[in-house]
């Protein structure tokens, strides 16, 4: 080193050199086939019935190249373990030492994986060198059938009430970005080594430090695939007026669905232990990777088939065609969704009761849905006078009306400088809640949409007791209309005219709040001064002009 960078650059010397062992490309494969058989049988007059069954085969995603690897538990030998380079001092500088032979190496091998000691990569399958594993890492699921059933039934006999009801299971394949790209070019297959300290001109014959990957992915080699069960029941009557109305219950259960579990997690608490300190820096533990029970790995994440979801709502809908100059319909959906997780690549903990710190209200749910459409021919007006009448007659109002709840939200935990709360990095702490976030409509304001007095600092040590949603933001009223016209200028040629407007009265519909809280670690005290407020808004109203010539 010549304590300069730029001579250093002209010698040669480097500080460190990484680069990945080949390009991460995939050409996978997955196959979905389907077939169905389907009956309609009418008993009597007044009932109809549809069944059928649905057969699938989906076969798991392969590589053409079988370069897929995944971390399998039962393959694993703790007696084979890889074990890291240690941090020590000597000659008072903090260095890495090999945990067997004692060899030092710079301070940034530190946590890398020791050479010569154990088996590399221990509990790693790879498709191109276990044939008794599933080259897609997973099982072949085999046939799944899923059945559906519908009926319809003519209460009276006269067309005018029916009860409809129905049910049916469904199955869905994996999705290469969401589950088969995990296991394409895992370590070994793929590694990023790293030189420290060396010259270029000795580049080729360096070896590398090899740190242990930050994420590798296991499976869940059972090959289950995700269900899904819809159902639902209604009955429908004609009203005056040719009103139809229809209410209905309808449910969905989700089943196997897809989340990521970390199985080498650092345990709650890990890094306050006396045990975990790190002898070459006075009040810190040891790096990350020093305190997971699978030495030589980082965070092993399991792709599982386990999560679970439950939707049910109660559905009322009326409408009525064009009579009379007027169209309309509306429904309400009063429902309840509730999920461990939103999408497929959701994680969950189990450092803590799963079900209490993730199950619960799903973040797409809405506890109310009002929607309204209409459209009337506006009547005509008592004018003689021909311009009058082409110009002022014949236009149609229509429009959509929105009334739709807020979504559900959590609120975050920080604190004004870093303070490890719940003693290990794969478990965020949350606040400690001590009572309802929910203020009545005539106590929010502009600066405090929720009650913002509830949340406290956890202790260190916990993770905090607040759900993973706490309160609702605010919801959508909105209303987008139109007005139309045509001009038929001569026999052939016609011109409509449409005005549209979105968000019609310009009504201010809040969207973001302030979710994020600040605790000073010294005094305990809230310190995001924005706290609970709004933050954002939808949309202005926008107007939209347009004019078609017909010919």
């Amino acid at each position: 080193n010549t304590n300069y960078a730029y001579s250093n650059a002209l010698m040669g010397y480097f500080n460190s050199y990484t680069e990945v062992s080949s390009p991460i490309w995939m050409h996978v494969t997955e196959t979905n086939t389907q077939a169905f058989v389907q009956d309609t049988w009418k008993p009597f007059r007044r009932l109809t019935i549809d069944a059928g069954l649905r057969f699938y085969w989906v076969t798991p995603i392969v590589d053409r190249d079988n370069l897929m690897g995944a971390f399998v538990q039962s393959a694993y030998d703790p007696s084979k373990a890889m074990q890291l380079i240690r941090p020590a001092t000597v000659g008072g500088r903090r260095v890495g030492q090999h945990p067997v032979t004692g060899q030092t190496y710079p301070e940034a091998s530190i946590g890398a994986i020791a050479p010569g000691v154990g088996t590399p990569y221990n509990g790693m399958v790879l498709a191109t060198t276990n044939p008794n594993h599933p080259r897609g890492m997973v099982n072949a699921s085999g046939t799944q059938i899923a059945p559906r059933i519908g009926f319809a039934y003519d209460v009276f006999g006269d067309g005018g009430t029916a009860v409809r009801g129905g049910f049916g299971m469904f199955y869905s394949g994996y999705a290469t970005e969401l589950f088969g790209n995990y296991f394409v070019r895992q370590a070994p297959i793929n590694q990023q080594p790293t030189i420290y300290y060396g010259q270029l001109s000795q580049l080729r014959s360096s070896t590398g430090f090899v740190f242990p990957t930050a994420n590798t992915y296991a499976a869940d080699a059972t090959g289950t695939l995700p269900e899904t069960m819809n159902f639902s029941l209604s009955v429908q009557r004609r009203m005056w007026g040719g009103t139809i109305l229809d209410v209905a219950y309808a449910g969905s259960l989700g089943r196997n669905l897809q989340w990521q579990r970390n199985i080498n997690a650092i345990p709650v608490g890990a890094n306050f232990l006396t045990s975990n300190a790190d002898a070459t820096q006075a009040g810190r533990p040891l790096p990350t990777n020093f305190l997971r029970s699978v030495p030589g790995y980082g965070a092993i994440n399991i792709i599982e088939m386990a999560s679970s979801s439950n939707y049910h709502s109660l559905q009322v809908s009326a409408r009525r065609r064009l009579s009379r100059s007027m169209q309309f319909g509306a429904a309400w959906t009063w429902s309840k969704a509730m999920d461990f997780n939103d999408t497929d690549q959701g994680a969950v903990t189990t450092l803590v009761n799963l079900r209490t710190w993730h199950y619960g209200v799903a973040g797409f749910d809405r506890t109310h849905i009002v929607k309204i459409n209409y459209l009337y021919d506006l009547p005509k007006l008592p004018f003689r006078n021909i311009v009058a009448k082409s110009v002022l007659d014949g236009w149609q109002l229509s429009g959509i009306t929105s009334f739709v709840s807020g979504s559900p939200l959590g609120v975050g935990f920080g604190t004004t400088t870093a303070v490890d709360t719940t003693g290990t990095p794969d478990l965020g702490a949350r606040t400690v809640i001590n009572g309802s976030a929910i203020l009545p409509k005539s106590e929010r304001t502009f600066d405090r949409f929720f009650n913002t007095s509830v949340f406290s600092m956890p202790r260190p040590g916990t993770v905090g007791t607040a759900a993973k949603s706490v309160f609702r933001g605010p919801g959508v009223n909105n209303w987008d209309a139109s007005i139309a016209k045509n001009f038929q200028i001569v026999e052939k040629v016609q011109l409509r005219i449409r005005i549209e407007a979105y968000n019609a009265f310009n009504h201010t519909q809040f969207a973001g709040v302030n979710t994020a809280t600040q605790f000073n670690p010294a005094t305990g005290a809230q310190t995001n001064g924005a706290f609970g407020s709004l933050t954002s808004a939808r949309s202005a109203r926008t107007i939209q002009l347009g004019a078609r010539l017909a010919f």
